[in-house]
C-alpha cells in the first residue's frame, strides 16, 4: 500500500487524493495483521521482526511519497532518521525489560500526518510543495519530541 502511495504522489495533482486513501488502507491493514496474530495466539519474535521491518519500510515509502509530492528529500531523510531513532530506542528499552511509554510520535500519528499531507496536496495542487513539506516537518517534530521523552524514561541512570 505504501508503494502505491508513492505511485499516486508521483502522478501528482488529484492522484494524491488516492494516495491519502491508500495511507488509510495501509494503516487499517497494518492494524488487522497484528490483531489477527494476537487473537489467534500466534505472536512470536519472528513475526514481530517482520512487522517492525515492514513498518519501517512503510514509513520510508510514505516519506518518499511526500518527497514525490514536493517535500525536500533531505527533510524527509531527517524525518526517517528520527523515526529510526525513536523506534530503535523503544526496541532497546524493551530488550532491557523497561516499559516504553506510548508517545505522540507513534505510527498512527505518522500515518495521519502522511494522509493529511497527501490529502492537502490532492485538494490544493498549487500548494503541493508547502503541504508536503509541512507534513514531513510535522512528522519530524513530533517524532523528535517523542524520542526525547522516551529517552528520558529509558536512559541508564547511575546507581540503578
Amino acid at each position: 500500500m505504501a508503494g502505491l502511495c508513492v505511485w499516486a504522489a508521483v502522478g501528482g495533482g488529484r492522484l494524491a487524493l488516492l494516495g491519502a486513501a491508500l495511507v488509510v488502507v495501509n494503516g487499517v491493514l497494518d492494524g488487522l495483521d497484528g490483531a489477527v496474530a494476537v487473537l489467534s495466539n500466534r505472536v512470536g519474535r519472528h513475526g514481530k521482526l517482520i512487522d517492525s521491518t515492514a513498518d519501517r519500510l512503510s514509513d520510508g515509502l510514505l516519506l518518499l511519497a511526500l518527497v514525490a509530492a514536493g517535500a525536500p528529500w533531505w527533510f524527509a531523510a531527517i524525518a526517517a532518521a528520527l523515526i529510526g531513532g525513536l523506534e530503535g530506542t523503544r526496541a532497546v528499552a524493551l530488550r532491557r525489560g523497561k516499559v516504553a511509554r506510548v508517545t505522540p510520535g507513534e505510527r498512527p500519528t505518522r500515518l495521519i500526518l502522511a494522509a493529511l499531507g497527501l490529502l492537502t496536496v490532492g485538494a490544493v495542487p498549487s500548494l503541493s510543495n508547502a503541504a508536503a513539506s509541512v507534513a514531513v516537518g510535522a512528522t519530524a517534530f513530533v517524532v523528535a519530541a517523542s524520542w526525547v521523552f522516551l529517552w528520558i524514561d529509558v536512559r541508564p541512570r547511575p546507581g540503578r
